[in-house]
């Protein structure tokens, strides 16, 4: 490990078995921060003979002979805000008594992707093992004389950055011992001073905060205590929380989100503790395909009063997805979907459940299918654990992080109709689009709202007029809709009508005058309107003659993790070979 010197500022490399006492800095990063490279400039000045240090060609030539051109001002480095939380780190060490400590920002040689993965996965133990840690709030100011010191650093910490990093909450729960030291580097009070305060702005109990059962807490509550806090690089969510589960694994900068799921198929390694499946994701709705682990610690949110529970569960990863022993029960209508029983409970002692959806054929059973998480939005509340609970039956299932929807998959809910962009009709427009709120024209959507049994909708499409060629052809409308009795969606084109209801009219005026184009119960996922082209001078007879086809095709397919429809509208027959005499033609003239 490298310490600095309290006195000299300069660096010691120990063995970890030999460590001296030292103290160690928690603090927020800011944009002029001071590097390893930039301290063992300022070492080699420091060590230079007198009458060389005025000389500003000499800084130069250390500069170029380190391979990096740094500054030639040793007053470039110490006039930085960087610096001066070395200093003030040293000078509160030496008043401690103590010679050495430890600055994340110049301590670990960044360049070397061995150093800086070493010191990541050892920096839990390192905060853990200092003497003292000393917590700079550069955002927080002195407290008045008025305010308690509870009310003010409530307030404080509320508002500080560095209860919304993700990096400080291991530097918090790590340390023995904590002081806090406001913008001006004075002194506000140690952490046992303001154990309510920080419970109440973090979250973490307070015998975690005094040291006490930190490994007994369930994995969701200490993902929880994660949940409100950020960090510049989305993989440092997962790589920050490696020392809080003693988890080592290899960073891989550029995987993104990847990084938090292996966080957690190592934790899985190392725990059977079913909490880390009650994850809530706000936007994860019955239309939503998941998997069983979160994709951030934001999922976690609601997990403050989640415990594990009496037993481990067994899992292990397979080349079909997770493999798990669990009981399930039914749920809702669809004979489907069961409510899979973790042993984790809430604070009221009610197990907890998670909603799965099985793929695959209905007359399969449930033991040894592909299940995939739907409503992730939500928990299932069971009984209370002291009384008999009929959890269901125990069966081994396969659960993919990344579901895929299998052929003939007949869903129970869909998000949205979504119009992929076709080449084919470009100088065609959506005028408009009934029922108007729930279309997104940014995305090109239909979202499906979940509390209605059947959907229908009707878009205008219709060419621009002023293009000299796609005007000659025809206006139509396009009906889409989907009933979740069946789960089936369906597609009907008819052409331009003059007597449609306004938009202003209600949905019941608006289906009348849909029954008139019914029925569409035969009505399937493909559908076409055939017409003729205009005689124009400059189209082949041939072309002028044959039958053009607008043609609708629907496919059901995962967007993302969300159930749809994807559709394509276009025109099929000779209307391309039209346009291309078109367009010749007016090239020649």
């Amino acid at each position: 490990m490298r310490l600095l010197h309290a006195e000299t500022l300069e660096f010691r490399w120990f063995d970890e078995k030999e460590l001296p006492k030292y103290i160690i800095l928690s603090h927020t990063w800011g944009n002029d921060e001071v590097s390893y490279q930039d301290m063992c400039w300022l070492q080699k000045l420091q060590n230079m003979p007198q009458e060389l240090k005025a000389n500003p060609l000499y800084a130069l030539f250390l500069s170029a002979g380190g391979g990096t051109m740094l500054p030639s001002s040793k007053n470039a480095i110490t006039e930085r805000a960087g610096y001066a939380k070395i200093a003030q780190t040293a000078r509160i060490a030496l008043g401690l008594g103590y010679q050495y400590f430890w600055v994340d920002t110049c301590c670990i040689d960044k360049t070397s992707s061995a150093e800086l993965q070493e010191a990541i996965n050892s920096m839990f133990r390192w905060y853990q093992t200092s003497v003292l840690c000393v917590v700079f709030l550069a955002d927080v100011e002195r407290k008045s004389t008025q305010t308690t010191l509870s009310d003010y650093f409530t307030a404080a910490l509320r508002n500080s950055k560095w209860s919304k990093r993700g990096w400080t909450l291991q530097e918090l729960l790590a340390p023995h011992h904590l002081s806090f030291y406001n913008q001006k580097w004075n002194f506000i009070c140690d952490k046992q001073e303001v154990i309510g305060p920080l419970e109440a702005v973090t979250g973490i109990p307070s015998k975690v905060l005094r040291g006490e059962g930190f490994h007994d807490e369930s994995v969701a509550r200490r993902l929880s205590w994660a949940s409100h806090r950020s960090t510049t690089r989305i993989e440092d969510l997962a790589y920050c929380l490696m020392g809080i589960f003693d988890i080592h694994m290899p960073m891989l900068y550029g995987e993104g989100d990847k990084a938090f799921i292996r966080l957690q198929e190592e934790i899985l390694k190392n725990s059977g503790d079913d909490s880390l499946f009650a994850w809530q994701a706000p936007d994860a709705g019955h239309s939503t395909f998941r998997g069983l682990l979160a994709r951030s610690p934001a999922e976690f949110k609601k997990c403050g009063n989640i415990y594990r529970g009496s037993k481990p569960l067994k899992i292990a990863k397979t080349n079909l997805g997770f493999f798990l022993h669990i009981s399930l029960r039914p749920f809702g209508k669809n004979k489907n979907s069961y409510v899979a029983t973790l042993h984790a409970a809430n604070h009221r002692d009610q197990h907890v459940g998670i909603v799965l959806r099985k793929l695959g054929s209905d007359e399969l059973a449930p033991d040894g299918a592909q299940f995939t998480r739907v409503s992730g939005r939500s928990l299932i509340l069971g009984d209370s654990i002291g009384n008999k609970y009929s959890s269901g039956t125990k069966y081994g299932i396969y659960l993919r992080q990344n579901p895929e929807i299998p052929r003939r998959f007949v869903p129970e809910y869909v998000y949205c109709f979504h119009l992929r962009e076709t080449p084919t009709i470009p100088q065609y427009v959506i005028r408009q689009v009934w029922p108007p709120e729930w279309w997104d024209a940014t995305t090109n959507e239909l979202i499906l709202p979940e509390t209605q049994a059947d959907f229908m909708c009707v878009l205008w499409f219709e060419h621009q007029q002023d293009d000299k060629f796609y005007k000659h052809c025809p206006s139509f409308q396009l009906i889409l809709g989907f009933s979740q009795k069946d789960g089936r969606g369906w597609c009907k084109i008819l052409p331009s009508q003059a007597m449609w209801p306004s938009m202003a009219d209600q949905p019941a005026v608006w289906m009348k005058a849909l029954d008139v184009h019914g029925p569409f119960d035969k009505c399937g996922r493909r559908d076409s309107m055939q017409f003729r082209f205009p005689h124009l001078p400059w189209l082949k007879e041939a072309v002028v003659d044959s039958l053009q086809v607008v043609a609708v095709n629907m496919d059901l397919m995962l967007r993302g993790d969300k159930v749809c429809y994807i559709v394509d509208v276009g025109f099929t027959g000779m209307l391309q070979a039209a346009l291309s005499t078109a367009i010749e033609a007016e090239f020649d003239t």
